[in-house]
């Protein structure tokens, strides 16, 4: 039997790419560097998203400079569209970043050269399917701070202890890798004063001298030892920047809803920031209604 769900999937991205490349006729953003870089790992199907996702989130946020991690699939004219919207953003090839010490690929590479920046810089990672909506106070309040910050779930909207996020994870009976971590999370050394929250890293802000790689490094390879080859699957950077958040001197879950990942019985009312995991770009047409309608506004602007 075909698997039709990639053909679906790539009919459904051609068509948001349709119905929202005006998104490459609205004006360059005008660039305000104040030290805060804005991250996110991109690849050439995603342009079209990334810019609207781009876009909204610095119509709202109102500064910072872009650094961008090609994922290797960028061609030139993906890098000239950049340049001329995103204010000459640094861009950086993933395969130029160390992950010595931790698994390569998926997005390791985007958190370890987050954690290279926090010596010089506020970062904050971006996805580029997600949507910022409000006024976004509580990012810009985290930023004043020099607090870090992560997207909440809905599971996952306090910072716990380890061995509380590990008795939880116990409850749930999925494989997926981050259920098996955070289950192993509280035979960590020094578990007794370590935190954790099941966040997403989509969307997550890290203080100017939070973390440093070698902590990350120091935390994979301990879950290494924990989880052999498990580690290097697919959702083991999203633990990881679970627990650098939620260790970070002084840090918040964003208000969940208002900031939260998209569902189908999501409610819009009061939400400002949406994050549209996998599927969900596509359920009901919402995404791309909103991009349009984001569009629109920059457009006006």
């Amino acid at each position: 039997m075909i698997d039709v769900q990639p053909i679906l999937r790539k009919i459904q991205r051609a068509l948001y790419n349709l119905r929202c490349k005006r998104v490459l006729d609205t004006a360059p953003l005008q660039i305000r560097d104040n030290g805060v870089t804005i991250l996110s790992m991109v690849c050439h199907r995603d342009m079209i998203m990334y810019l609207v996702a781009a876009k909204s989130f610095y119509r709202r946020l109102g500064f910072g400079s872009f650094v961008i991690i090609d994922d290797g699939s960028l061609t030139p004219g993906d890098r000239e569209i950049l340049e001329y919207h995103l204010g000459l953003p640094r861009m950086i090839h993933k395969d130029v970043v160390s992950t010595l010490g931790c698994p390569k690929g998926g997005t390791w590479e985007r958190l370890l050269k987050i954690l290279d920046l926090t010596h010089s810089s506020y970062v904050i990672q971006l996805d580029a399917d997600t949507l910022t909506l409000g006024s976004i106070e509580a990012v810009k309040n985290c930023v004043q701070e020099n607090a870090s910050f992560t997207l909440g779930t809905k599971e996952g909207q306090f910072f716990v202890s380890v061995t509380d996020a590990a008795e939880s994870a116990q409850k749930v009976p999925g494989t997926h890798l981050q259920d098996v971590a955070e289950r192993s999370l509280r035979h960590l050394r020094g578990s007794e004063s370590l935190k954790y929250v099941r966040g997403c890293s989509g969307f997550a802000g890290f203080a100017k001298g939070s973390a440093s790689r070698e902590k990350a490094v120091e935390f994979s390879k301990q879950m290494t030892t924990l989880l052999s080859a498990r580690w290097s699957e697919w959702g083991s950077e999203q633990v990881t920047s679970n627990y650098i958040v939620a260790n970070s001197s002084k840090a918040a879950v964003l208000p969940y809803p208002a900031y939260c990942a998209y569902r189908t019985d999501s409610s819009l009312e009061g939400v400002e920031f949406l994050h549209f995991l996998g599927s969900a770009r596509y359920e009901r047409g919402v995404y791309s209604r909103l991009s349009r309608s984001i569009i629109d506004m920059l457009q006006h602007a």
